[in-house]
């Protein structure tokens, strides 16, 4: 089965990101306020993903070069965004955390990029066969790793960019 009309948004979306992280560093404040458009509308797009896809028992196929590559793609971003490390001291509603966690604004990118570009390229190799899977692993990681990624990336520039002027 073909990726319907109503679902090809998300690929695009997936797309635009992957592409955006995979440029070459450009202007910080442009790179910044392009990656909060693009993660606001893929974290909102991942919300309609339907729950249920008729998936089948293969695994997706492995991209060796996409783990090659993060260490790569996390130096771009790096270059890229400037500031790039923030803390956490608690969790949302107030919950203390244990220790405070430093984390990246490029490591989290670079880690949404790794969960979401293999979803991309096995849709590229053939789309009929890897569809539901692709979209099953996309709503699954959505839930337990990259929607936090997501989340932690858009609040993170949203910081950085409260002070910033506007981009045109």
């Amino acid at each position: 089965m073909l990726i319907v009309e109503e679902d090809r948004t998300f690929p695009e979306l997936v797309r635009s990101f992957c592409e955006l992280v995979e440029r070459p560093p450009g202007s910080p404040l442009k790179t910044l306020h392009d990656l909060r458009e693009v993660l606001a509308a893929l974290y909102a797009a991942a919300l309609e993903l339907p729950d249920f896809y008729d998936t089948t028992d293969e695994e997706l196929p492995r991209y060796l070069w996409v783990e090659d590559a993060l260490f790569e793609i996390e130096e771009n971003l790096r270059n890229c965004t400037g500031l790039d490390s923030f803390w956490l001291f608690e969790e949302p509603f107030g919950i203390p955390l244990n220790h405070p966690r430093c984390l990246s604004v490029s490591d989290e990118l670079a880690q949404l990029w790794q969960e979401l570009k293999p979803g991309l390229l096995a849709l590229e190799e053939d789309e009929d066969r890897w569809r539901n899977d692709v979209f099953w692993h996309w709503k699954l990681g959505f839930h337990s790793r990259w929607g936090t990624h997501a989340v932690d990336s858009i609040w993170a520039i949203h910081r950085l960019l409260r002070d910033a002027p506007p981009v045109y």
